[in-house]
């Protein structure tokens, strides 16, 4: 494994960027308590990460509902519907919370005259 970490490449996230010491965690005396502590940690980055790619192309497709282009909006729901079925898939978003963003986004794109 890389000594840097699996999220080295990952943009806002510095090399190594576990905020403890993996050697020692704090609270974790067994070398599978260890382990779990990584496996989180890990798990934590890549839930934020997709997180973010949702909130990131919803932001985008909002930009382009505010500018009235409903060609622009359309083809940014397509985008944004597969970051939100993705984060529902992986369980980083229930759903529900899913469909309900999704029915909610699609309104407003539909309502652009």
């Amino acid at each position: 494994m890389d000594p840097a970490g699996p999220h080295a490449n990952l943009v806002g996230f510095p090399a190594g960027c576990r905020d403890h010491d993996v050697s020692d965690p704090p609270g974790a005396p067994s070398a599978s308590a260890k382990k779990r502590v990584r496996q989180t940690d890990d798990r934590t980055l890549r839930n934020k990460d997709r997180r973010g790619a949702v909130r990131g192309s919803v932001k985008r497709l909002e930009a382009a509902i505010a500018a009235g282009d409903k060609a622009a909006a359309q083809a940014e729901l397509t985008t944004t519907y597969q970051a939100i079925d993705k984060a529902a898939k992986k369980r980083v978003m229930h759903p529900n919370t899913a469909g309900n963003t999704k029915a909610r986004l699609a309104r407003r794109v539909n309502a652009i005259k």
